[in-house]
């Protein structure tokens, strides 16, 4: 200290007493502009350990997370009221309670629509984690939090047997009830005869543990059922009946009633073979292929006939061939054939025999 003290002397009796104040106010700047110089530079925090780029770094990810956290916060409101909708519409809050609730709703389904011989059978609750687990581990959530399932799904099947008409409703109403469902699968097999179809179908409901729905979801509207009216023309036809070989079919029938009848005076009829069919090979049996169903979707044009004499398929796309007649087109209940120069139109439960002439 005794030194310090020599040396700030000598250096005061060098400076005359004038000067002494303008004096200690350059030392004052030149020492707070080497400082300033030091931390700009970043040597002074280079010499300390710190890392002033870094630290700039931390700051603008801690205010990007802040301003994410923000929006999120922002949308809470929104995201709880369509995640209360999704409740309202599930079957309970417990795996136990949800399995009653759905067979005792399928069940009165199906008394409804009259299909008898019923069997429902539910699979094992399976839990469905969120996602964003990863992303939860870096807020530090409790495992317990993490591993929390956001729902869980209950797999169920029903299948029972009746009438197309009653077969077919039985999947529109499941289709339109309010409950929380997916329809994964749907199968039909019918009778011999095709007068009685076994219907199967396969879905799944999903319940969010903790979160009671304020009530059971209601019945559909009179709307939403009164949309079966759109199949039950394809309900009245029974695309799986199969009639006799030797009676003459309905659609036959009803193909030569739609035929124009000569009014007196006028010109003779053109002979039969003018508007019927080109000879196909010989003994096809046109009577047993009937079309059961057409699709017009991304995985391309189908047209679905089966025998209803050997049980064989045959799905057809655009060009492909069923005896001479090749697939060009589809209506929304038809399937459009030509061969000859002619084009024909089968309806969805008509046989090849019983198409019908559209154009030449």
């Amino acid at each position: 200290m005794s030194a310090l003290a020599s040396m700030r002397d000598r250096a005061v009796a060098l400076v005359p007493p004038r000067h002494r104040g303008m004096a200690a106010l350059l030392g004052a700047a030149l020492v707070a502009g080497t400082l300033g110089w030091l931390v700009h530079s970043g040597r002074l925090t280079q010499l300390s350990g710190f890392d002033r780029a870094a630290a700039a770094a931390d700051i603008a990810r801690s205010n990007e997370f802040l301003a994410a956290v923000k929006e999120q916060r922002s949308k809470r409101k929104a995201l709880d009221t369509r995640l209360g909708a999704v409740v309202d519409r599930t079957l309970g809050e417990r795996a136990d309670a949800v399995d009653t609730a759905l067979r005792a709703r399928l069940n009165r389904i199906a008394e409804e629509t009259g299909v008898r011989d019923l069997m429902i059978a539910t699979g094992t609750a399976i839990d469905r984690r969120s996602p964003a687990r990863a992303e939860l581990s870096r807020l530090s959530l409790p495992k317990a939090e993490r591993d929390r399932p956001d729902f869980v799904e209950l797999r169920a099947t029903i299948a029972g047997e009746g009438a197309v008409d009653q077969v077919l409703r039985l999947v529109h109403r499941i289709t339109v009830d309010p409950m929380m469902k997916r329809v994964e699968a749907v199968k039909f097999e019918p009778s011999r005869d095709g007068a009685r179809v076994r219907v199967s179908m396969r879905l799944a409901t999903i319940f969010v543990p903790g979160r009671e729905p304020a009530q059971l979801p209601p019945a559909p509207t009179a709307e939403a059922i009164a949309g079966f009216a759109k199949y039950a023309p394809l309900a009245a036809r029974n695309p799986f009946r199969v009639s006799s070989p030797d009676a003459p079919s309905a659609a036959g029938a009803t193909t030569v009633a739609a035929a124009p009848a000569p009014g007196a005076g006028s010109a003779a009829p053109a002979p039969a073979a003018e508007a019927a069919a080109p000879a196909g090979p010989g003994g096809f049996p046109y009577g047993q292929w009937m079309l059961t169903g057409v699709i017009d979707g991304p995985a391309g044009t189908e047209a679905w006939f089966r025998n209803a004499a050997t049980g064989e398929h045959r799905a057809l796309r655009i060009n492909e061939t069923i005896a001479e007649f090749a697939l060009v087109g589809l209506d929304a209940d038809a399937a459009r054939v030509a061969a000859g120069g002619a084009t024909y139109r089968v309806r969805v439960g008509d046989t090849l025999e019983a198409r019908t002439l559209e154009a030449k």
